[in-house]
C-alpha cells in the first residue's frame, strides 16, 4: 500500500519471500512507467504494436508478459493479418489481459482479434492520435480484451477490423526458461514416442503379414505335397520372398525402434538433470 503524503509504500509485497532479488516494497519490479500490478501480485508489459491497413490489414506487436501461474516473465511477439473497413496507419502501445488463462502456454500460437480502432483525424486532417478496443481470443478458447493508444491516422475516424493472429513466446526470467526447456524436452518425447509407437505398429502388422504367409504355405503344402508343378514352386517361392522381405523390413523397424527409445532415455536424462538443478539452486 502506498502513502502519498511520503511518497513511498509502507506494506510489503505478498509475494516477497518469493523474489528475494527484489526489494520487498518494489511496486511491479521498478518498472511504473510500462508496469502494471494486478491486486498486487503480477506484472503485464506492456506492448508495442504496428498496424497498417487498406482494406487488407496487416500487424506486429512486440513486448513483455507476465504469467503468474508459470512464475515467469516472458518476451513475445505477435502477428497478424485480417481485414479492416479503413486505409489507416498506426504505431501504440498496446494492453492486453487474459483474466483466466492458466498458463504461458496457452498464450502462445494461434488466435483472433476482433474490434473497433478510433482516430480523430479525418482524411488525414486532425491530431494523428488514436486508438482501440478489441475482444481477442485463442485457440485454446481463452478470452481477453486488448487495448491500444497512441499515434494513429486514417481515412475514416472510425473502423471495425478482425485479425488472425499468431503470437510466439521465449523466456526472460530463469523461472520461465525453466519451463520452456521443460516444454520443449516434453515435446520432443512426444514427438519420439509418437514415431515409435507407428513403427511398432507396422512391425505388428508385418509380424501378423508373415504368419498368415506362414500358414498359407503348409496348407498348400499339405493339399499339393504329391504335385512338383511349377505354379506349386512359383507359389511357394512368392510367399517365401515376401516373408523375408517382410523380415528385413521388421530388422530396420527395430532398429529404428531402439533409436527412437535411446532419444526418449536422453530427454528423460535431461528433464532430471533440470530437476536437479532446480532443487540444488531452490
Amino acid at each position: 500500500m502506498h502513502d502519498p503524503r511520503v511518497g513511498r509504500f509502507f506494506a510489503v509485497d505478498p509475494l516477497a519471500p518469493k523474489y528475494p532479488h527484489n526489494s520487498p516494497y518494489a511496486f511491479s519490479e521498478n518498472r511504473l512507467l510500462d508496469g502494471v500490478e494486478l491486486e498486487g501480485l503480477e506484472v503485464i508489459g506492456v506492448a508495442k504494436q504496428t498496424t497498417f491497413s487498406f482494406g487488407v490489414s496487416f500487424s506486429n506487436e512486440v513486448g513483455a508478459v507476465w504469467s503468474y501461474n508459470d512464475d515467469g516473465f516472458f518476451g513475445f511477439t505477435t502477428n497478424g493479418y485480417g481485414l479492416e473497413g479503413n486505409v489507416s496507419g498506426a504505431f501504440q502501445y498496446s494492453f492486453t489481459i487474459f483474466p483466466y488463462m492458466k498458463s504461458i502456454k496457452d498464450f502462445e500460437g494461434g488466435g483472433y482479434s476482433a474490434g473497433l480502432s478510433y482516430s480523430p483525424t479525418f482524411m488525414g486532417v486532425g491530431a494523428p492520435m488514436g486508438g482501440s478496443l478489441n475482444f481477442v481470443w485463442s485457440d485454446n478458447n481463452d478470452m481477453g480484451i486488448n487495448v491500444t493508444v497512441g499515434i494513429a491516422d486514417g481515412v475514416l475516424p472510425l473502423s471495425f477490423g478482425i485479425y488472425r493472429t499468431q503470437t510466439s513466446v521465449m523466456p526472460i526470467t530463469k523461472k520461465s526458461k525453466e519451463l520452456f526447456d521443460n516444454a520443449i524436452l516434453n515435446k520432443a518425447k512426444n514427438i519420439l514416442t509418437s514415431a515409435k509407437n507407428d513403427l511398432v505398429k507396422k512391425v505388428n502388422k508385418l509380424t501378423k503379414d508373415n504368419i498368415k504367409r506362414s500358414k498359407r504355405i503348409a496348407n498348400y503344402v499339405q493339399l499339393n505335397k504329391r504335385y512338383d508343378t511349377k505354379s506349386y514352386t512359383k507359389f511357394i517361392n512368392k510367399e517365401r520372398d515376401k516373408i523375408f522381405e517382410n523380415l528385413k523390413q521388421i530388422e530396420e523397424k527395430n532398429k529404428k525402434i531402439k533409436t527412437l527409445e535411446d532419444g526418449v532415455k536422453v530427454i528423460e536424462e535431461s528433464k532430471k538433470k533440470l530437476k536437479e538443478n532446480k532443487d540444488e539452486t531452490d
